[in-house]
């Protein structure tokens, strides 16, 4: 009987053994990894701009087209949709809704000078050259070039010893045709002023001082 009493007493002695050494493993786990617990118990359902659980935010509900940014507080606010037709502009310290022209911007209805047409702009105006000019577009980044437009009119030099030139000249003050005319005919002879070939002088030698 004695001898049974001293394994039972034996038994409990190891469990208490185990239990404390169970005891103490698990405290330094928790001093290993602790865990951290928001004051006032934990976090529910909560939104983003709420002020609260998110103490670096302004307190703001969400409404479409809204943005987020930081204010100056700063902390993080919403910035709502601006009016029909504005822009997001900066100022070089915080975003605003703002009109072009406040913006420094020209508008949409101002009277631009363009190659095309866009449906963008309402004032717009087209630069036309006409048929006295040539266009070339680059495309981007490069020159768009103008020139005139040929008039069919070869280049080099009209009339010569034989030829006569003749030219027709349009309202612009333009070369629309050119060309040689032979010059036709037989050229008088080698004769003197007052001699037979003109007919509204008297023939007489030439004299010293006549």
């Amino acid at each position: 009987m004695q001898q049974g009493c001293i394994e039972i007493e034996q038994y409990y002695s190891d469990m208490r053994s185990v239990t404390n050494t169970v005891t103490d493993l698990a405290r330094r786990v928790r001093e290993l990894e602790p865990q951290e617990v928001p004051t006032g118990g934990a976090v529910g359902t909560h939104t983003v701009l709420d002020g609260s659980v998110h103490t670096d935010t302004a307190v703001a509900a969400v409404s479409q087209g809204s943005l987020i940014f930081g204010n100056a507080t700063p902390a993080w606010d919403e910035l709502t949709i601006g009016a029909a037709g504005t822009i997001l502009y900066s100022d070089g310290t915080d975003p605003s809704w703002t009109t072009l022209s406040t913006a420094g911007i020209a508008p949409n209805d101002a009277q631009y000078l363009v190659l095309s047409l866009s449906a963008g702009l309402t004032q717009e105006r087209r630069l036309d050259f006409g048929a006295n000019f040539s266009t070339t577009d680059n495309g981007a980044n490069a020159d768009y070039d103008v020139d005139l437009s040929d008039t069919g009119v070869g280049a080099g030099a009209y009339g010569n010893a034989t030829n006569v030139a003749t030219f027709t000249v349009d309202a612009k003050g333009r070369l629309t045709a050119a060309a040689n005319v032979l010059i036709t005919g037989t050229p008088p002879l080698a004769h003197d002023i007052l001699g037979i070939y003109h007919s509204d002088t008297v023939t007489s030698a030439v004299s010293r001082g006549s």
